[in-house]
């Protein structure tokens, strides 16, 4: 796997960006695969946990119906001003806080 010594570092970078493929989780994929998991790589295929731990922060990005994020939180075009409405999933270490979220990150 990839690690820091292999990419001649000696510690965490600040952030980890991981934007793994998607095809295990997008709805697409049913309709032709009664189970898109034994066909498309998944986090645990990939190793994606194992990349986290290349930095301090990270955030994975995926589509809707990824069921393989922890606590995500999604976002689309709307909510950065934009007039397309693409929902994606991220999770985010250390958790941003949603509107409504109480200063224990627990949801009001």
């Amino acid at each position: 796997g990839l690690t820091l010594g292999a990419l001649g570092l000696d510690e965490p970078v600040d952030l980890v960006w991981l934007s793994p493929p998607c095809q295990a989780y997008a709805r697409p994929s049913h309709v032709h695969y009664d189970d898109p998991k034994a066909v498309f790589p998944t986090f645990d295929d990939l190793g994606v946990r194992d990349l986290t731990n290349l930095g301090r922060e990270y955030v994975i990005e995926n589509v809707v119906g990824c069921d393989d994020l922890r606590d995500p939180i999604e976002l689309n075009g709307v909510a950065f001003g934009e007039r397309y409405f693409y929902r994606r999933l991220f999770e985010v270490r250390p958790r941003l806080s949603r509107p409504g979220d109480g200063a224990d990150g627990q949801r009001r």
